[in-house]
């Protein structure tokens, strides 16, 4: 293990004991930066071990990393915020992180030329954000952090019109092919046109030659025929020679006749000779016809070949365009789907901030009957404070003991799970526990975004970023929606609402429904339109973005405005379908989910979101129309939870009301 140790170059060698953090801060303030590179990755590597950590933030060594965020290595400053995030696992790592002067260098980051250094800073922030405290300090960037979504959205939508232009090009390009192909295809037929000609003309041909034959057959016919007339009569000749004698110089005319008639044959055979020759040479002619006949065939096979391939390189190119289409179509869907899912959140923020109204005035109650009391009690509330005075004092200076005595919770007991054995800081919990507004929660090496959200399901490379911005949005809107509305965070948010990836939908819409919670929010929801491109996310696949989108709704259906653009868009009946589908049925969220635990209580924050939006729906008259030929469907539902059934049985008496 030493051995690999030193071999790997990419680490500092560290020193043992309480020496090696002060000597690897000392390593970054060398002028090489490998060497700060390396000191950076034992400092992460280091700082696991929470003895470290503590020992880190006391020693005032995070003061030297403000000269680190203005390195001009990318990798040094991409590093140094990974510190930092690693530092505000713990509790005592972000107060200190909060009370330094480093958010300000922090925040230039936001506009580094490095990808790498921009999301590490986003991730940072965003971890901060996810306590009230960290929000509150965050604040005040939220104009800034809006512009980086104005940018980001800006970005995305010219790569977008760039993808579609390439698109619209390929398309232009496939139609050309498609005409050079109809040209083609029309040369093609042209010249078989040429060649039925020319085989027709040889047709006529041949059909002549066959004439000029059967002539000739004729003749050579005739001409047997008085030849056997000549053999009869010689016959007869033969046979009285008398009458031949007598008939000698009938015969020699006859001779004569004969040899002129075999003159004539003579002629004839010698022009059957000439028409033979000649018949010959247009068979000859017909040979060559028949050749170039093939050789015409043979190259308009090859062209019907090539014709071929280029049809199937058309239909490939088509197959091709009909998937990206498809694609294209699958992610429109997809981010209607996370456009509906915004509201579920905001309404479960409307419900509790209905709750801390409650405890609000359950606390003035309280206060005032304090207030009566508190006469007859001042001068034992006095004597209790001082007391209470002097014990702090007492704390204050036992924490503030150096060395080797404990600042933190130091006993002589075994060490438990979760917390460090050995060491000079004695026994500090690793799991920790920090107040998030409205109880506790669990907080230490592990990252505080598994345990409350699912920031980063499965972003990509080129979305990584936009979702930490817009998740740290929302964290900051939830504290005060004031400074995102006042820079266009509504409109922003509505443009990434229809972003291709699924992560930042679900998070636009989760900040969507932060905003949401204020009149004037509400207001620019309504104004802007954005509840249309909502209802697409209600349909999503992914059920928190279905969550958030029903929070947004919720939050908007509150005012006049929202329920008539609710009304308008169809939502009632598409609200309805929801809460009858077989996934939010009853037996369904009863039913554990051990791939996901928490996807039952999602199903239910959804079934609450969607029962108030249909309450408060009902409070406009045509919907209370629409929804009484439907109240069937509702009363269908058997909730076990006491809360699902409370709230549906609200949502019938409202429907139920009559002025």
């Amino acid at each position: 293990m030493a051995s690999a140790a030193v071999l790997d170059r990419r680490r500092a060698a560290v020193a043992y004991g309480l020496q090696a953090v002060p000597l690897l801060f000392q390593q970054l303030q060398s002028p090489g930066s490998e060497s700060r590179q390396r000191a950076l990755n034992s400092l992460c590597d280091l700082l696991h071990d929470p003895e470290r950590l503590y020992q880190t933030v006391t020693g005032g060594f995070m003061s030297e990393l403000g000269p680190l965020l203005r390195d001009p290595d990318p990798a040094v400053r991409t590093r140094t915020c990974d510190l930092l995030h690693q530092l505000t696992a713990h509790s005592i790592g972000r107060r200190t992180l909060l009370a330094s002067s480093l958010l300000a260098p922090l925040s230039l980051l936001l506009d580094d030329p490095h990808a790498g250094s921009r999301v590490a800073v986003h991730r940072l922030f965003n971890r901060l954000t996810l306590l009230p405290s960290g929000a509150e300090a965050l604040l005040s960037l939220v104009p800034k952090l809006m512009l980086k979504l104005r940018e980001k959205l800006q970005d995305t939508t010219e790569e977008q019109e760039g993808k579609e232009e390439e698109i619209g090009g390929k398309e232009e390009e496939l139609g050309g092919k498609e005409e050079e192909l109809g040209g083609k295809e029309e040369e093609l037929g042209g010249k078989e046109e040429e060649i039925g000609g020319k085989e027709v003309e040889l047709g006529d041909e041949e059909e002549e030659l066959g004439g000029k034959e059967e002539e000739l057959g004729d003749e050579e016919e005739e001409l047997g025929g008085n030849e056997e007339e000549l053999g009869y009569k010689e016959e007869d000749l033969g046979g009285n020679e008398e009458e031949l004698r007598g008939k000698e110089e009938e015969l020699g005319y006859k001779e004569e006749e004969l040899g002129g008639k075999e003159e004539e044959l003579g002629y004839k055979e010698e022009e059957l000779g000439y028409k033979e020759e000649d018949l010959g040479g247009k068979e000859e002619e017909l040979g060559y016809n028949e050749e170039e006949l093939g050789y015409k065939e043979e190259e308009l096979g090859g062209k019907e070949e090539e014709l071929g391939y280029k049809e199937e390189e058309l239909g490939y190119k088509e197959e091709e365009l009909g998937y990206k289409e498809e694609e294209l179509g699958y992610k429109e869907e997809e981010l209607g789907y996370k456009e509906e899912d915004l509201g579920g959140k905001e309404e479960e923020l409307g419900n509790k901030e209905e709750e801390l109204g409650g405890k609000e005035e359950e606390i003035g109650d309280k206060e005032e009957e304090l207030e009566e009391k508190d006469g007859a009690q001042e001068g034992d509330k006095s004597a209790e404070n001082e007391s209470k005075e002097v014990t702090e004092a007492d704390e204050d200076a036992e924490g503030e003991e150096a060395g080797g005595k404990d600042a933190q919770e130091v006993t002589k007991r075994e060490p438990k799970e979760g917390e460090v054995g050995d060491g000079e800081l004695g026994k500090i919990k690793v799991e920790e526990h920090v107040s998030d507004g409205e109880g506790g929660r669990k907080q230490g090496d592990k990252d505080p975004e598994e345990n409350k959200q699912k920031v980063f399901q499965s972003p990509s490379d080129g979305d990584e970023e936009l979702v930490l911005l817009l998740s740290t949005l929302s964290s900051c809107s939830r504290l005060d929606a004031l400074p995102a509305l006042a820079s266009e965070g509504v409109a922003l948010l509505g443009r990434a609402l229809s972003h291709g990836s699924a992560p930042v939908r679900r998070e636009a819409a989760a900040a969507m429904m932060a905003l949401s919670v204020p009149v004037e929010g509400k207001r620019q929801l309504c104004a802007l339109g954005v509840l249309s491109v909502l209802m697409g996310l209600l349909r999503d696949p992914d059920t928190e973005t279905q969550v958030n989108a029903a929070g947004v709704f919720m939050n908007a259906l509150i005012i006049t405005s929202g329920k008539t653009q609710g009304l308008g868009l169809g939502l009632v009946p598409l609200l309805l379908d929801l809460l009858c589908s077989e996934e939010l049925s009853a037996d369904a969220l009863r039913r554990p989910d051990a791939a996901d635990p928490e996807r039952p209580q999602r199903r239910k924050a959804l079934v609450l979101y969607s029962l108030r939006c249909i309450a408060a729906l009902s409070e406009a008259p045509a919907a209370r129309c629409l929804l009484l030929e439907q109240r069937h469907r509702l009363e269908q539902r058997r909730d076990s939870d006491p809360e699902l059934s409370r709230a549906a049985q609200t949502t019938l008496r409202v429907i139920d009301w009559m002025p």
